[in-house]
């Protein structure tokens, strides 16, 4: 007999999982730690490149929890307090990418 599952995967393979958590650290290195400030309020970092590599790889869903992940874990590391609207535009980044 077959079981049947109704739970709804975001990650179908552990592969899509572990590619996923290495594009979020990636992006937490380039967007925390790599970036340079051109002037007083201009900020340069690649931190979107991986959350759009996400979404254009392994859809919108994968994409947007990328985001989500790599901003929240971000902020946690650097001492940043979390913004909602920051982390709801890091997951648009990835959902976008992927539709």
């Amino acid at each position: 007999m077959k079981k049947s599952s109704n739970n709804v995967r975001v990650f179908k393979s552990l592969r899509i999982l572990i590619v996923a958590a290495l594009l979020a650290a990636m992006s937490i290195i380039l967007g925390k730690y790599l970036a340079f400030n051109a002037l007083q309020s201009i900020r340069i970092s690649f931190e979107n490149l991986p959350i759009i590599m996400a979404g254009i790889f392994f859809g919108p869903l994968v994409g947007a929890a990328v985001g989500i992940v790599a901003d929240l874990v971000g902020c946690v590391l650097v001492g940043y307090a979390i913004n909602p609207y920051i982390t709801a535009g890091a997951a648009a980044i990835g959902l976008l990418s992927g539709v």
